[in-house]
């Protein structure tokens, strides 16, 4: 095994335990193509505060943990990327949509599943 692969292996391992992303995807797409992408990469679609579901009117307050990103309201990490990316919390009080996140910090919001409106996967372990 060469030494640069030894390496990109050990760099996503520790990323695995720190919580970081394993990847993000290149394209948009809808929720339930970033879900399997997630899954085909190792890992799943974030979560907002560690819950798989959320009513609207209980959206996420400021300092929310948002799985790979940071808190909600928080500066994120350098590097994530821009515009939108799904997650894996749905929203229970409107049928079809999930949460999304914009990556560069802190807003969640809305988003029916069909709809590719920009947003893109981010896998995390």
């Amino acid at each position: 095994m060469c030494s640069r692969f030894k390496a990109a292996r050990k760099a996503k391992a520790a990323r695995r335990r720190a919580g970081l992303f394993i990847a993000v995807s290149d394209a948009p797409m809808n929720w339930a193509d970033a879900k399997a992408w997630s899954e085909t990469c190792g890992g799943r679609l974030p979560l907002i505060g560690g819950s798989d579901i959320l009513r609207l009117h209980d959206r996420p307050p400021s300092g929310t943990p948002i799985e790979g990103f940071g808190a909600k309201g928080a500066i994120w990490p350098a590097g994530l990327p821009s515009g939108y990316c799904w997650t894996g919390t749905v929203c229970a009080d409107i049928p079809g949509n999930s949460w999304i996140v914009f990556g560069s910090g802190g807003y969640v919001d809305v988003a029916h599943v069909s709809q590719c409106i920009q947003c893109r996967a981010a896998c995390v372990p």
